[in-house]
């Protein structure tokens, strides 16, 4: 016996000789044996910071506060609130402490996706995180004055401050006032920016002001870890019903007309009062962790028309209107759009559509487009018209087909509809149908909580062909050929669509073709 644990000692001191030169380096390069590093920048100097939660963090056993902003959003365009924001830099692990000022009996970290679960101690929320996600953090299901904590990886890729063709702007609040670059026209502040440019926001810039790229122009980034915030041009007057006064300046986050090679990546968007992104012609476009709040009427979050070849990725979407909009011809876009992946984004739609297809257009195609690892953690619509946490919409005489949805989580739809597909009028134009939805595919979709059931509604002239839905679960039962009711509206005027729980076999096929018959017969009496 002592042999034998004279031998394991032996062992373990020439395993700690052979080890130690790796850690020597490690110590001498400064870097943290455990292989996690956070990053947390300060605030800017004269930007209101907010005591609604304290945050703060570690990756090393040294704990750092995060600051914590506000942003404004509202619910269904009646009520008028504040929400909270923080972001940090990840490699590795980290842990997290969230005090909310007020009391509290219940929390929920979403999206659920993220398998993130915390534990209170002494009215803290701690939890652990380990990879670049964007979290909704609430309590006892306050998902209005949420606390979304943004977790970026670590930057590595910040351009040259001295290169002219940087357009580099530091820690601390720029304005019209206090950066030349910066423009008033109209009395809105407005950053132009040319072919070649990368504008820059390095951790804890807040830059008060539109950016607008040269029309026509080429190769243009923004990109950072700061803010550009348009909080102080909205009108609302931060009570309920005030939508009333919200009537003021239409200031996008980001301009772009005919631009190619657009890419907007890590910069927080706050209140712009439209669209945040609104985007016509463009080509070979990325957004790229991109993080948002709106709360004036019409502020959608990332708009493109008649655009290609268009990347969305890693982005956290807050919109008091659709969140991410495909559509076609509109004031100076013209043609198709096609050719876009959205992916791995967290959607919180107060008011609208998640991800909107097809709503505006002329003739135009709107195909080959897909959406994939999505979470919708809450959509809320009033207009019945415009339901739909996913809509999809042939209007305008357009065409839309062969797209894909897949591994799509839908937490709630507080008022509306899961999916919604129609053609029908535009609604503002009126009497101009589409010409019809095909192709598409919804594989993997997951609806929690819902308080309609989906709409598939075609025209007799412009028809919905060719729709699937594998593996389609909603409020925790698969959707298949005999249940399909119970979480659709499947209309007239469509032809070949298909809940692919299907049967295999050739008993299979029988209950296929007894699942038609038996749809078909409560459709024939109405039921």
């Amino acid at each position: 016996m002592k042999k034998r644990l004279f031998r394991r000692v032996i062992c373990l001191f020439a395993a700690a000789l052979l080890l130690l030169p790796c850690a020597l380096a490690a110590l001498a390069a400064g870097e943290d044996v455990s292989g996690s590093r956070v990053v947390v920048y300060d605030a800017p100097e004269g930007f209101d910071v907010r005591d609604d939660y304290v945050v703060e963090v570690s990756a090393n056993g040294e704990w750092a506060s995060v600051p914590v902003f506000s942003a404004m959003v509202t619910r269904g365009r009646k009520t008028c609130t504040e929400t909270f924001f923080a972001s940090v830099d990840l490699e590795g692990t980290m842990q997290v402490r969230v005090t909310p000022k007020q009391s509290f009996s219940s929390t929920e970290i979403r999206p659920f996706s993220d398998g993130i679960e915390g534990k209170v101690e002494d009215g803290v929320l701690c939890f652990d995180v380990d990879h670049p996600c964007q979290l909704s953090v609430e309590f006892d299901g306050d998902v209005m004055h949420n606390l979304q904590l943004f977790v970026n990886d670590i930057l590595t890729d910040a351009p040259d401050p001295n290169d002219p063709n940087v357009v580099w702007f530091g820690p601390g609040l720029h304005t019209a006032e206090n950066d030349s670059r910066i423009i008033l026209e109209d009395g809105i502040p407005m950053l132009y920016v040319h072919s070649g440019q990368t504008v820059w926001l390095a951790e804890g810039a807040v830059v008060k002001s539109r950016i607008k790229p040269d029309r026509g122009a080429h190769d243009v980034t923004i990109g950072g870890r700061g803010m550009v915030d348009l909080y102080d041009w909205n009108t609302w007057e931060g009570t309920d019903e005030s939508i009333a006064a919200a009537v003021g300046f239409r200031i996008f986050g980001v301009e772009a007309i005919d631009v190619t090679g657009l890419t907007v990546s890590g910069v927080i968007f706050r209140n712009a009062t439209a669209y945040t992104v609104c985007g016509q012609n463009l080509k070979d476009a990325k957004f790229e962790n991109v993080k948002l709040f709106s709360c004036s009427d019409c502020s959608d979050g990332i708009d493109l028309m008649s655009s290609c070849n268009v990347e969305i990725r890693d982005c956290y979407i807050r919109s008091n209107d659709d969140g991410v909009v495909a559509s076609a011809t509109c004031w100076h876009a013209v043609g198709d759009s096609r050719d876009w992946l959205v992916e791995n984004c967290v959607f919180l739609t107060d008011c609208g559509h998640s991800i909107y297809i097809g709503g505006i257009g002329s003739d135009d195609e709107i195909c080959d487009m897909t959406f994939r690892d999505i979470d919708v953690l809450d959509d809320y619509e009033d207009t019945s018209y415009y339901w739909g946490a996913i809509g999809v919409n042939s209007c305008d005489g357009n065409l839309v087909h062969d797209l894909t949805f897949e591994d799509i989580r839908i937490e709630r739809v507080a008022k509306g509809e899961p999916i919604r597909l129609t053609v029908r009028d535009n609604y503002e134009k009126k009497n101009t149908p589409g010409k019809g939805i095909s192709d598409l595919t919804f594989r993997n979709v997951t609806v929690l909580s819902a308080g309609e059931k989906c709409t598939v509604n075609g025209l007799r002239d412009a028809k919905i062909r060719n729709v699937t839905f594998e593996n389609f679960t909603y409020k925790g039962k698969t959707v298949g050929p005999l249940n399909y009711r119970s979480a659709f509206h499947l209309m007239k005027n469509s032809e070949n669509v298909r809940f692919d729980a299907a049967y295999d076999g050739a008993f299979g096929r029988l209950l296929n073709i007894f699942a038609l018959l038996w749809n078909r017969l409560l459709d024939l009496f109405g039921v």
